[in-house]
């Protein structure tokens, strides 16, 4: 499994769809991230509750790229607060528009992100993108520590402004001809499968 590196970031237990900015995004490209976290990962996930109380475990992810769409699917499962959590992300890394959706298996919202082209500049290893999510500010932040170990953040903001994480995986790549856990299910996911039927009518040009 390798060495699993607990993940700081957030992700309020719900869904969304990344595509803007935060204060701290670098200089990473979507089409990186798309290319380079493609294949199969194992680490921790943090999870932290309304009430501010925080659970982690073990981890899992399966990140399958799609070059002629220009979209990266992950799916990632564990364990949070007694119960077994997953979720599912599509990065879809167009050069015009690169956009991110997220899904976890309690939530039926969908959020939509763009790239916060402001923050670039800041961290050449990193990748951030925002929006607002019931009324609070919402980010996503792909972190490379180098190319087998990777963070991925969903973060809020608090009323005093700061940046609290609510979901955090920290992955690190398992050795070529390995699976993960979550490559097992893959294919059957309901969150992926669900963000699958999403993402494709959000695509769909409309009047």
């Amino acid at each position: 499994m390798g060495n699993a590196r607990l993940l700081r970031g957030s992700m309020a237990v719900g869904a969304l769809v990344l595509a803007s900015g935060l204060a701290s995004a670098g200089d990473l490209k979507p089409a990186e991230v798309g290319k380079q976290l493609a294949g199969e990962w194992s680490g921790q996930i943090q999870m932290r509750s309304a009430d501010d109380k925080l659970s982690a475990s073990l981890a899992s992810m399966s990140a399958v790229r799609n070059a002629r769409n220009s979209t990266l699917e992950l799916y990632y499962e564990g364990f949070a607060f007694g119960k077994a959590v997953d979720g599912a992300m599509i990065l879809s890394f167009d050069r015009d528009l690169p956009s991110l959706s997220i899904r976890d298996s309690s939530s039926s919202t969908l959020s939509a992100f763009r790239l916060d082209r402001q923050a670039i500049g800041s961290d050449d290893d990193s990748l951030v993108m925002s929006s607002r999510s019931r009324g609070s500010d919402v980010r996503a932040v792909f972190s490379r520590d180098h190319r087998n170990a990777w963070n991925i953040e969903l973060q809020e903001q608090d009323k005093d402004g700061q940046w609290v994480p609510t979901l955090v995986l920290q992955l690190d790549r398992l050795d070529h001809g390995q699976r993960s856990a979550a490559a097992e299910r893959f294919d059957q996911a309901r969150s992926l499968m669900s963000l699958r039927r999403d993402h494709a009518i959000a695509s769909v040009p409309t009047d």
